[in-house]
């Protein structure tokens, strides 16, 4: 597909970017922020790799075995959360660096900066990094539709027991997965996602990009949905 045009603002200047943060964080706990020191496309780690071998459609299968695997190798104190609940297992899987559907965000724009203009190389700091900002109540509400709606709406329960590993199979693990994009932590946060106010983004269907599963949503060009942050601070 062609790549999507987000709504953009673009900064020259830090005090423009922390009033324009401002303005956004009036809605707490409403924005997710993507941090990126390049004009990438957003893509997950498993798509990238997919892709590398043009294997995308076989997405599911491929993550169901690290899945698999990753369990088999892992020797942790929390091996039985790894076990128990997908999610968790996920967010410990890209915390070391294996290939999974989740996109790495923050709900701190300050925490997304960092990641955007700190680990900027020298030699790439004359092109603009990118903070990508989601609408999280957006993204709610245009998921809840009539195929899924139960199941996000357990899963948004922000208790264990209504958070459980078969929500979380059914909504993203289905033989009939749907396309949407939707925010997501296990109900144990491992000690990364703690420092650094993390989330995930996590695609409703693995075998097509990101994307097109964020571009199902309605409404998803409009500024009060994604806004594409350009910084030019050097």
């Amino acid at each position: 597909m062609s790549t999507p045009i987000f709504y953009q603002n673009e900064f020259s200047d830090w005090e423009a970017f922390l009033e324009f943060c401002r303005k956004l964080n009036k809605h707490k706990g409403l924005w997710i922020y993507r941090g990126q020191r390049n004009d990438w496309e957003l893509e997950t780690r498993l798509e990238r790799a997919c892709n590398e071998f043009d294997l995308l459609n076989d997405a599911a299968q491929i993550e169901a075995q690290l899945i698999r695997e990753f369990r088999r190798r892992y020797k942790g104190a929390d091996r039985d959360l790894v076990d128990k609940d997908t999610l968790y297992c996920l967010a410990l899987m890209q915390h070391h660096g294996a290939p999974t559907r989740l996109l790495d965000c923050t709900y701190s724009p300050f925490v997304a900066a960092y990641f955007a203009l700190e680990t900027k190389p020298k030699e790439e700091r004359s092109e603009p990094s990118i903070v990508y900002c989601f609408n999280g109540k957006w993204l709610y509400r245009e998921a809840v539709n009539e195929d899924c709606k139960n199941l996000i709406l357990e899963r948004s329960r922000d208790d264990q027991i209504r958070r459980e590993d078969r929500y979380f199979m059914e909504l993203y693990m289905s033989e009939s997965p749907k396309k949407f994009v939707s925010a997501e932590n296990a109900f144990n946060l491992n000690e990364r996602l703690i420092i650094q106010k993390g989330v995930f983004l996590c695609p409703g269907m693995v075998s097509a990009t990101f994307k097109s599963n964020l571009v199902e949503l309605r409404g998803w060009h409009k500024k009060d949905a994604v806004i594409k942050a350009k910084l030019n601070l050097v």
